[in-house]
C-alpha cells in the first residue's frame, strides 16, 4: 500500500458514521504523520542541498570529515581519529544504501 493509498482509507473511515470524533482524531493524526514522515524522508531530505546542486551533501560532509581525520591522524590524537574514521564508515554505508536504491551503486 502506498501512503497516497493509505491517507485515502483513512478519508474514508472518517466518512463512516460508525467513527466518532475520537476515531476522527485519530485518522486525522495518522494522516498528518504519515505525510510529515513522506516530507521528512532521509533520501530525500539529506541528499541533495536545498538549491539542488548536483553534489550530494553526504560527499562534502565525507570530504570535510575526512580531511579532519587526516589532521587528527597527523596530530596523533588517536581517538578523534577513530571517532571520525567511525563516522566515515557510517556515511559510506549510508552512501551505498543510498545508491543501491537509486539505481546509481557504482562498482569499484
Amino acid at each position: 500500500m502506498t501512503r497516497e493509498e493509505a491517507v485515502a482509507v483513512l478519508k474514508a473511515f472518517m466518512e463512516n458514521p460508525l467513527f466518532g470524533d475520537t476515531h476522527k482524531a485519530a485518522f486525522n493524526i495518522a494522516i498528518h504523520d504519515i505525510k510529515a514522515y513522506h516530507k521528512w524522508n532521509l533520501n530525500e531530505l539529506v541528499l541533495t542541498q536545498k538549491d539542488n546542486e548536483q553534489e550530494p551533501i553526504l560527499d562534502k560532509l565525507r570530504a570535510e570529515i575526512l580531511e579532519e581525520h587526516e589532521n587528527a591522524y597527523a596530530r596523533e590524537d588517536n581517538d578523534t581519529a577513530y571517532g571520525l574514521s567511525v563516522a566515515l564508515e557510517i556515511i559510506d554505508k549510508y552512501k551505498a544504501e543510498t545508491e543501491e536504491t537509486d539505481g546509481t551503486n557504482k562498482q569499484a
